[in-house]
């Protein structure tokens, strides 16, 4: 049930082009996050996509 929440949440900040990096940045993850940010482009590239690390 709490994974169900978490992966609904994830999906919802994903369809307002929000991506969540929970942890360091590997050589995985930083493939995930190129696989889902030339996603989103593809799917609509006239949004603009920001960066913000904290």
């Amino acid at each position: 049930m709490v994974q169900e929440r978490f992966m609904s949440v994830i999906s919802q900040l994903f369809q307002y082009r929000i991506i969540r990096c929970g942890g360091a940045v590997d050589d995985d993850m930083a493939n995930i996050i190129v696989a889902q940010l030339l996603y989103l482009d593809a799917v609509d590239p006239t949004k603009v996509m920001f960066s913000r690390s904290m």
